[in-house]
C-alpha cells in the first residue's frame, strides 16, 4: 500500500486596514474583536463626542493604550488610507452623505445601519455609482436587520419548502446598555408616551425608519425565496404599535439616563411585508428598559432575544439568544458582541466583492475570522 504525504503550503495572512468610524457601545466592541486578531490593522478612529476627542482607542475601549486617537475630524480621516470603515452612525440622509464620500474615497464601508438593500431605496444610483467610482463595496449590517429577519430565514428556508409565510420577533432588554444617546435620542426612552407613537411628531420619523429598514430586509429575504417577479407588488407596512410607560422612576444604571415614571420604558411593534397583497413576512420587536413592565412584556433578563417561524413543509421553528459567559456576564452584553463580531467577520467578503452595492445574498457564507 503506497504511503500518501501531503505538504500544506503556508498563506500568507492578509491584513486589512480598519477605520472604525464612531465610538460607541458596539464598536468599542469591534475595537476589541480586531485587537485581538492578526488580520486586522486599526488605522483610525472617528468619534462623535468631544469629550473622546483626543484620546487612545484602546483606552476607550478598556483594553490599555493602542497607538490610535480618535478624532472628531472626521475630514482629516477621509484621507487616511484603509481596506474598509466599519460604520456605527444613526443612519438618516447625513449618513447617505458620508458613505458617499467614504466610498469615493476608496474605501469599502459597512453600515450598521443601513441602507440594507439599497435597491429598493431611493439611494441605490448615489450609493452605486460612488461604490463603482471608489472601486469598492458597500454593505449594511446588523443584526435587525442584518440577521433576525432576513440572513437567518434565508438559510433556514434551504429545509423547508411551499413557504406560506415567515415570522421573526427580538424582544431586546437594554438595562445593561451602555449608549445613552442612542437609547434616549434614537429609541425614546424617558419621553412621554405622548411623544412615541407613529403618529407623533417625535415618533413618527423612528417608526418610518423601521418600515423602511424592514422593507429592505423583507425584500431581500423574499427575492432569496424567488417570491419576487418583474411584476410583483412588494408592500411593507405598520400593522402594530404599543408603548408602555416606568411603573416608577428608575435609572438606567450603566449609561445614567433616568425614566421618569409613566415616561416611555417600553415599546413594540409589527411590521408586515406583502408579496401581491398576501401577508409573507412579520416582524415583531419590542425594545424594553426594564423587565417586568406588564402582563405580555418581557418578564426576566434571561429570556430569550429571539424567534422565527417558518410556515412552510415542513414548517420550521428557531429560537435563540446569547448566553452569558466569563466575557459577558449578562446576555444583553452578549447582544452587543453578536452585532460588533457580524460587522468584523464581514471585513474580508466585503473588500474582495466586486465594486457596487453588496446584499447578503451577493456575499459568500461569513464565518468567524477574528
Amino acid at each position: 500500500m503506497t504511503q500518501m504525504t501531503y505538504r500544506l503550503t503556508p498563506v500568507a495572512l492578509k491584513r486589512y486596514r480598519v477605520i472604525q468610524w464612531f465610538t460607541g457601545q458596539i464598536a468599542l466592541e469591534q475595537v476589541r474583536l480586531m485587537n485581538r486578531s492578526q488580520h486586522f490593522e486599526l488605522v483610525g478612529a472617528v468619534c462623535y463626542h468631544a469629550e473622546k476627542d483626543g484620546r487612545d482607542v484602546g483606552d476607550l475601549a478598556g483594553i490599555g493604550p493602542i497607538g490610535i486617537t480618535a478624532t472628531t475630524d472626521a475630514d482629516a480621516m477621509m484621507a487616511v488610507d484603509a481596506d474598509a470603515v466599519l460604520l456605527n452612525g444613526v443612519g438618516g440622509e447625513a449618513e447617505i452623505d458620508l458613505i458617499e464620500q467614504l466610498l469615493q474615497s476608496g474605501k469599502n464601508v459597512i453600515s450598521i445601519m443601513g441602507p440594507w438593500d439599497a435597491r429598493v431605496g431611493p439611494y441605490a444610483d448615489r450609493l452605486r455609482k460612488a461604490a463603482e467610482a471608489g472601486n469598492v463595496s458597500f454593505h449594511g449590517a446588523g443584526n435587525m436587520p442584518g440577521m433576525l429577519n432576513d440572513v437567518l430565514p434565508s438559510v433556514l428556508s434551504s429545509y423547508t419548502g411551499d413557504i406560506k409565510r415567515i415570522w421573526t420577533q427580538e424582544r431586546s432588554y437594554h438595562g445593561t446598555y451602555r449608549g445613552r444617546d442612542a437609547l434616549e435620542r434614537f429609541l425614546g426612552y424617558g419621553r412621554p408616551l405622548s411623544e412615541h407613537g407613529p403618529d407623533t411628531e417625535a415618533g413618527a420619523p423612528l417608526v418610518a425608519g423601521y418600515v423602511d429598514a424592514f422593507h429592505q430586509a423583507h425584500y431581500t429575504l423574499a427575492d432569496s425565496c424567488g417570491k419576487i417577479g418583474d411584476t410583483t407588488a412588494f408592500e411593507t407596512r405598520l400593522t402594530n404599535y404599543d408603548a408602555v410607560g416606568a411603573p416608577e422612576d428608575f435609572v438606567i444604571e450603566t449609561c445614567g439616563l433616568p425614566i421618569d415614571k409613566g415616561t416611555v420604558a417600553g415599546f413594540r411593534y409589527e411590521i408586515t411585508s406583502s408579496v401581491d397583497g398576501e401577508p409573507w413576512a412579520v416582524i415583531e420587536v419590542e425594545h424594553v428598559a426594564q423587565v417586568g413592565l406588564g402582563q405580555g412584556w418581557r418578564e426576566t433578563v434571561e429570556d430569550l432575544e429571539f424567534a422565527i417561524s417558518i410556515s412552510g413543509h415542513p414548517s420550521i421553528e428557531f429560537r435563540f439568544g446569547t448566553v452569558p459567559d466569563d466575557t459577558s456576564p449578562t446576555a444583553t452584553m452578549g447582544l452587543v458582541e453578536l452585532n460588533a463580531a457580524r460587522i468584523v467577520n464581514l471585513i474580508p467578503a466585503v473588500v474582495a466583492a466586486p465594486p457596487g452595492l453588496a446584499t447578503y445574498m451577493d456575499l459568500p457564507i461569513i464565518t468567524a475570522v477574528h
